[in-house]
């Protein structure tokens, strides 16, 4: 695991105010995963893929 995923999982919690519970995410969440729901550890591991690739869009864009 990259440690630094977690940075950018804050670095994102920050960002959107931690307003995960909102209508979009509600949709996102609707649309994402359809009617079969991940199961937890399959719904992290994809938290921490997207913030890897998030904190490598930054990096990207940075440079």
């Amino acid at each position: 695991m990259n440690p630094l995923a977690l940075v950018e999982l804050a670095r994102l919690t920050i960002d959107l105010r931690a307003r995960f519970s909102g209508r979009y995410w509600q949709w996102r969440m609707n649309t994402a995963e359809g009617p079969r729901r991940l199961d937890p550890a399959a719904r992290r591991r994809a938290a921490l893929d997207f913030a890897n690739w998030r904190r490598r869009m930054r990096k990207m864009c940075d440079d």
